[in-house]
């Protein structure tokens, strides 16, 4: 429904409370006159048009219609007729008064009754959206892997940003312009990227120069890759005014549609050229909910100004993120709340398995993060609705599809526990770690967070044991803070508990090489056996008897070993001597 219809529509109920009393009035020839009339009806037309953008009446269609009759009702006609009946102390037996009065009161009390019942309707009916959504559940192990060299582990958002903006003195005439804060993750040429566009410092910049002469990229993977400014010109966008605006540019092309994200998202295809996307719904629900099974992707060429509606899955390949990452935090929202119907939610209600996610994210309260297939995956972590420091749940969401995939969890901290001990391994340095992000580690839900500076610059990673914050390693470089982990793992594990989520091989053979090294203050066993090239490790504190090997020794043993390398969780040991 578009803008001007919301106002004819509005306006419905005065104009037959003005037919009625002009038609009384040419019987009784009393007050009214058609000056009156117009200028009530003028008045009425512009306040509907400011009303029609205060923020906290649009809580739907439906919603405005009925408080703006029922506004106008009561400002243009009962107060002024009221008060004219007052002063000239009108007799109530007056055929005009009374009809007016009983106009009044019906018009009032239906309009509190369709108010109320709107109020209901758009209350009770939360389960719309949640049940259009695309969701499924899956097990704690399910959550995604890591493994060297498979799933890439991007570099901050806020590192990305932080080296655009040193950056920004390159572009010619930078004084016109400022970096977009929305840093947007995708894939270029099959590799991972952030892009951010720029933007004009206000009207006057945008009347000087007219269009934008192109937008930042830099790798997503390489800590020291520095940003490039690709030279595209953008004639349509979020900063720019009057048709040029890339919102208006959607809406003009995509009738009946609303906009459901809080802005458009930039994105680039394979040749460089840029394009706003933006997830759309169809308008028109009475209880004012999202279907989001019929949502579609709008995607706007900057350079012509040509937009297209597109389906999810019909959604051009170049397109990482058509389900933008505010649209994907509310899908989130609506899912930890009403996973277990609407009556849970309430005060009657148990509240059983309700999921509050952290919003810890570093675009929207999700994290983009790239994974093994080359598709964007928006991640969060969900807490119980008591704001415990126990995660209960985490998800995934296909950025392309808004597919929701929830991992139930146990036993796991929370985000924001997982950065508070990160934190507090750098108080000294007084850096930070962000964009946490859960994996499975060799078995372990574990977290992996990026370590920043205060200038944000990128200091290295951390990983942390989510079930123990005893259990954590970090390094410069994701490759040796993932061995370091691994390390830890094998020397701090401590219980066949710990040992038995990780993927154990039996071993036996003949020893050829020995050493006892140090590792972190702990003594471990490293060794190798004739014809394997792998070097096993154990821990003395698990059976001493790994300690006495010598070489020649025959031995048996099961131990998880990771693409052929070191990686010796030894137990279950038997030797000959």
């Amino acid at each position: 429904m578009g803008y001007l219809n919301i106002i004819l529509i509005g306006l419905i109920v005065p104009l037959i409370m003005e037919i009625f009393l002009n038609a009384f009035n040419y019987h009784v020839r009393h007050r009214l006159t058609l000056g009156t009339t117009a200028i009530r009806l003028v008045l009425m037309a512009l306040i509907m048009a400011g009303l029609a953008y205060v923020p906290f009446l649009l809580v739907n269609v439906t919603g405005i219609i009925c408080f703006t009759s029922l506004l106008f009702t009561v400002v243009f006609y009962v107060v002024p007729f009221i008060a004219v009946d007052l002063l000239r102390k009108t007799d109530l037996n007056d055929k005009l008064a009374n009809l007016r009065y009983k106009l009044f009161a019906s018009v009032f009390g239906l309009g509190i009754l369709l108010a109320l019942v709107m109020l209901i309707v758009t209350t009770f009916s939360p389960m719309t959206s949640f049940n259009s959504l695309t969701a499924k559940t899956a097990h704690t192990e399910d959550v995604p892997t890591m493994k060297k060299d498979e799933t890439p582990v991007a570099i901050s958002t806020d590192t990305a940003r932080s080296e655009m903006r040193k950056a920004m003195s390159d572009i010619d005439n930078s004084q016109y312009y400022v970096l977009n804060d929305n840093i947007q993750a995708q894939y270029y040429q099959g590799k991972p990227v952030y892009i951010a566009g720029i933007d004009f410092k206000g009207f006057m910049q945008y009347r000087k120069m007219h269009e934008l002469p192109g937008y930042f990229m830099i790798s997503a993977t390489d800590p020291d890759a520095q940003p490039q400014f690709i030279k595209k010109s953008i004639k349509y966008a979020p900063s720019f005014w009057f048709n040029h605006k890339s919102d208006r540019a959607i809406a003009r092309q995509s009738l009946g549609y609303k906009e459901l994200s809080d802005g458009e998202q930039l994105e680039i295809d394979d040749h460089g050229n840029p394009y706003y996307v933006d997830t759309l719904y169809k308008k028109g629900n009475i209880n004012g909910r999202v279907n989001y099974k019929k949502a579609k992707i709008a995607v706007l060429n900057a350079q012509t100004g040509k937009s297209q509606l597109y389906s999810p899955s019909q959604t051009p390949k170049f397109i990482d993120e058509g389900f933008t990452s505010d649209v994907a935090s509310k899908m989130n929202d609506i899912y930890g709340k009403y996973n277990h119907g609407f009556w849970n939610t309430t005060i009657i209600g148990a509240k059983q398995g309700v999921a509050k996610p952290t919003h810890n994210g570093t675009e929207d309260g999700v994290t983009s993060m790239f994974d093994k297939n080359g598709r964007i995956q928006y991640v969060e972590d969900y807490t119980s609705s008591d704001s415990s420091k126990s995660a209960i749940g985490y998800s995934t969401t296909d950025a392309r599809t808004g597919k929701i995939t929830y991992y139930k969890l146990q036993n796991v901290m929370d985000s924001d526990s997982a950065t508070d001990n990160a934190n507090e391994n750098y108080r000294a340095q007084k850096w930070n770690a962000k964009m946490p992000i859960l994996y499975n580690v060799y078995g372990h839900p574990t977290w992996v967070m990026s370590i920043l500076d205060n200038t944000n610059t990128l200091r290295g990673y951390y990983y942390l044991d989510a079930s123990n914050q005893n259990l954590y390693a970090n390094s410069s470089t994701a490759n040796a803070t993932l061995a370091a982990f691994r390390q830890a793992l094998i020397t701090k594990a401590g219980t066949n508990a710990n040992h038995s989520a990780m993927n154990y091989k039996k071993y036996h053979g003949t020893v050829d090489r020995i050493a006892i090294v140090n590792d972190g203050g702990k003594s471990v066993v490293e060794f190798m056996l004739k014809g394997n090239k792998t070097i096993f490790t154990a821990n003395p504190a698990q059976n001493n008897r790994t300690a006495l090997m010598r070489p020649g020794d025959k031995i048996e043993f099961k131990a998880s070993v990771v693409e052929d390398e070191s990686n010796g969780s030894v137990t279950e040991f038997k030797a000959n001597f």
